[in-house]
């Protein structure tokens, strides 16, 4: 099965204020049940939000209310809409433009951490909570990647991915770039109090990749790893980066920052609508949650279970931390 790496253009869609959610020409939908691929409109990373042209109307949370409302809500989509094919394709691009969005706040949360540890701030402990929360978010997003059966990701999403590039990899993705580097400087200067969660969310997420990465494809190859090309596409490429954002439906361009909220906001409601419909596997076996080893496997069960909740629990969080 071909499936378009780029979705048909969609026109603007206006808010129940009458105006554009989003900054022009952008305009985020109205929201909606996950029914296609959708394009995701971001900034470079470290690049600053856009000034937002619709001022009083598409700035703090206006534009991003109804997309909370829908994440809370019961507005859910038809299952006979979907061929398995198209259900797990949908799912692996909207997984990752969700972590695009979390890998951006979760490294606004470490620099803000990192900045309350010198000198050490009374909201440390929020802090932490909030990196440790975004980290397992992540985790849940490699899961919700992954759950396609075998069949379907060897027959449709790896070879659509290799014809992007034969060496396609994870490694392109620019919004993760600052992540890594956050997280040393944070373990080489904070005290164990604050660097324990961390470490332990970050060691149970490496351990969901490689599970999704055992389950998906039996002998441990990556397009990357099974590639001729490995050491030539290991670097921070803007090239290999335009790539993978175009895989993944990513245009880079000024934003605002309540566009992006709702944008996220609306993908997370998408994603807990799929999940209330169709579940996490379907007909899917065996489980992420078999791969992962034995030490924090109920801990992947349990995430396993509470999916669809542990979404809409991530969407309260954001609209908690969003600018009123």
């Amino acid at each position: 099965m071909t499936l378009p790496l780029v979705p048909e253009p969609r026109g603007p869609v206006t808010s129940p204020h009458g105006v554009q959610a989003g900054c022009p020409p952008l305009a985020v939908p109205e929201p909606g049940p996950f029914r296609h691929v959708e394009t995701l409109y971001l900034p470079e990373p470290g690049q600053p939000s856009a000034d937002c042209d619709l001022v009083g109307a598409c700035t703090g949370r206006q534009s991003s209310a109804p997309h909370f409302d829908f994440l809370l809500g019961d507005r859910w989509m038809e299952p006979a809409q979907f061929t398995p094919d198209r259900l797990y394709w949908g799912r692996w691009i909207l997984a990752h433009q969700l972590s695009f969005i979390t890998w951006r706040l979760l490294g606004q949360a470490l620099g803000r951490l990192s900045a309350a540890l010198s000198p050490a701030g009374s909201d440390t402990e929020v802090l932490v909570a909030r990196v440790v929360e975004l980290t397992e978010l992540h985790s849940l997003l490699f899961m919700y990647a992954g759950s396609c059966p075998p069949e379907v990701y060897v027959a449709t999403i790896r070879p659509a991915m290799a014809r992007q590039h034969p060496a396609f990899t994870g490694q392109w993705a620019r919004d993760y770039w600052p992540i890594p580097v956050l997280l040393r400087s944070l373990q080489e200067s904070a005290p164990a109090e604050v660097t324990g969660p961390v470490d332990s969310a970050v060691r149970f997420n490496h351990q969901v990749h490689r599970a999704v990465g055992a389950r998906l494809v039996p002998d441990e190859k990556s397009l990357w790893k099974a590639s001729e090309h490995e050491d030539a596409t290991s670097a921070q490429s803007a090239d290999l980066a335009d790539g993978f954002d175009c895989y993944f439906t990513t245009v880079r361009r000024p934003v605002c920052s309540a566009s992006v909220l709702a944008q996220y906001l609306r993908r997370l409601g998408q994603a807990a609508a799929d999940l209330r419909t169709h579940g996490l596997y379907g007909a899917a076996a065996p489980p992420i949650s078999a791969f992962v080893p034995s030490p924090e496997r109920e801990r992947a069960k349990a995430m396993e279970y509470e999916a669809e909740e542990l979404l809409r629990r991530a969407g309260r969080a954001v609209w908690a931390h969003a600018p009123a």
